[in-house]
């Protein structure tokens, strides 16, 4: 089995909508690929920036706001982003960020996985039991009775 530690994360809204990054189940935000706000161009994986209209801390910004989190929400504005890149021009925001797998998650699926293997194969092996007497309490007392009290080996 081949497990896949690393997912791209994107999304790109319009200025003052709120743009909302989420990781897959078990995996953290990790690194902050590309973050603009202003008028960046492309799609996930290759985002560009403009040199006419970008905040230059467009990525300090994301980073501290999404870094080491499995989901994280930005409002894409210029209270938010300290500044406004480029007058009387409508903004958006674009993040591309890497999501890493988290070890332990990772060990926990191990772990019950392997507690299921083991279970399954004692349901499927049973040992037998040493012991050929009887098996119930209420048949082992009257035959210690009969016995005088003494300890019988069965």
């Amino acid at each position: 089995m081949i497990y896949n530690f690393l997912c791209l994360v994107c999304g790109t809204v319009a200025e003052y909508q709120t743009l909302t990054l989420t990781a897959k189940v078990g995996y953290v935000i990790n690194q902050i690929v590309f973050a603009s706000y202003g008028s960046p161009v492309g799609t996930c994986g290759s985002f560009q920036r403009t040199s006419s209209c970008d905040f230059l801390n467009s990525t300090k910004v994301v980073s501290s706001a999404c870094l080491g989190k499995t989901t994280c929400s930005i409002l894409a504005s210029n209270t938010v982003f300290g500044q406004d890149p480029c007058r009387s021009v409508v903004k958006t925001l674009s993040v591309q960020a890497d999501s890493v797998l988290i070890s332990g998650y990772l060990g926990v699926r191990l772990l019950v996985t392997g507690l299921l293997l083991i279970y399954i194969i004692l349901l499927a092996y049973p040992t037998p039991s040493p012991y050929k007497g009887p098996t119930s309490l209420p048949t082992l007392i009257p035959t210690y009775l009969n016995t005088g009290g003494k300890t019988r080996t069965f």
